[in-house]
């Protein structure tokens, strides 16, 4: 949906996004220690270390993102200039997902009622509502907010990852001390509490996939999720080498040296560098997508690997016909709803 959005605001444009937001927004607001590629805030000598990977979109500060909530809790408007047309403010304070709900979303904005206190129908209280986004990347988690109704804005800035629920909390303690109410009757929005981490499923045992690691490695294509090339622990080639010695790094620093049925292969993305695939029974893998520091991050040489702890359980399951692995689906992928994709073996090993 963002790139989407990003992509007709530069057709519109017609100027990269990067440069329509240091024009429109970074400078006007006198915003100079935003910016989006990486090297540029590493020049400044201020730019955070992440406990993981650096961020990829904006990279902002504190002072900064004060000016930015300043602008929203003046509707837009920053001196004599409206940064925000009425209409698109108006969309975003008021937006609702249905008529019966006081939690809604609109414009790149959730908002919801803070401690019961929303609609003017319900209470002789004036409206308080928040409106919030939170989210965050590898090594970076942010939360901004702003209650319209009290001219209160909250940023929490955190230089960790998965670190939804911690920054809510904060930020629950600064509304309740600016509005004067009881910490102790707060409780972490619903909607941004982080999931639990699933128990990972124990090691069967070594027996029970009737065929070997070796025969399921390989190179698999769709053309939806491209090439995957799979390594068992006896591939021989240059590519699996360096994918057994990452892993094999990051399982030896963190004391991970219990054999195990399991596929290993790169799948560099945003939020990954690897796949782990753990036999489970029958055909059937988990996998774990997983982002591995074999040689650590920043000044911390120790290897280690970091996860999505809110990804719902993933499989795949593998298709034998008449002796010979033709591919593997796919299953749990897109959010909490399960889909199912065959992906085509078009080797029968790497090499």
């Amino acid at each position: 949906m963002y790139t989407v959005g990003t992509h007709i605001i530069a057709t519109y444009a017609g100027k990269p996004y990067t440069s329509f937001v240091e024009e429109r927004i970074f400078s006007p607001l006198g915003m100079t220690s935003s910016t989006f590629p990486p090297e540029q805030a590493g020049s400044s000598g201020k730019f955070s270390q992440g406990w993981t990977k650096g961020p990829g979109a904006v990279i902002s500060s504190a002072v900064d993102m004060s000016k930015w909530v300043a602008m929203w809790l003046n509707e837009g408007v920053h001196g004599d200039k409206a940064l925000i047309p009425p209409s698109v403010y108006q969309e975003l304070v008021i937006r609702r997902d249905s008529e019966h709900s006081i939690v809604g979303y609109g414009m790149g904005w959730f908002r919801s009622s803070y401690r019961g206190h929303d609609v003017k129908a319900f209470t002789c209280l004036p409206p308080r509502q928040v409106v919030y986004h939170v989210g965050g990347i590898l090594g970076f988690t942010a939360l901004v907010s702003f209650l319209p109704s009290d001219a209160i804005g909250v940023t929490v800035l955190s230089n960790g990852d998965e670190q939804a629920k911690p920054v809510v909390n904060i930020l629950n303690r600064i509304l309740d001390e600016a509005l004067h109410l009881d910490s102790s009757l707060t409780l972490s929005s619903p909607a941004l509490t982080t999931l639990p981490l699933p128990n990972p499923p124990s090691n069967p045992a070594p027996g029970a996939l009737t065929v070997s690691l070796t025969d399921l490695a390989g190179t698999y294509t769709n053309t939806g999720y491209s090439t995957l090339t799979l390594c068992a622990p006896s591939t021989a080639s240059s590519y699996c080498a360096k994918v057994h010695s990452d892993f094999t790094a990051v399982d030896y620093a963190q004391g991970n040296s219990e054999p195990s049925l399991e596929l290993l292969a790169e799948w560099p993305r945003i939020e990954s560098s690897h796949i782990r695939m753990r036999y489970q029974q029958g055909f059937i893998f988990n996998i774990d997508f997983t982002a591995l520091f074999p040689d650590g991050y920043g000044k911390d040489e120790t290897p280690f690997e970091t996860g999505d702890i809110e990804r719902p359980d993933a499989t795949a399951e593998f298709v034998i016909e008449d002796g010979q692995v033709v591919g593997f689906g796919l299953s749990g992928l897109e959010g909490w709803l399960w889909e199912r994709a065959r992906i085509s073996h078009s080797c029968a090993r790497s090499g």
